[in-house]
């Protein structure tokens, strides 16, 4: 395996990490936001 293998593999799981990292932030957003509406 070459070094641009092993790059487009990290690449790879980068962007895999920040999907999950967004779908997780936006589930917690979604919740403070339910939170908060029905509080006041």
């Amino acid at each position: 395996m070459n070094s641009a293998d092993s790059l487009l593999i990290i690449e790879c799981y980068h962007f895999a990490s920040l999907k999950e990292f967004v779908r997780v932030a936006s589930v917690a957003a979604l919740y403070l936001f339910i939170n908060v509406t029905t509080t006041f």
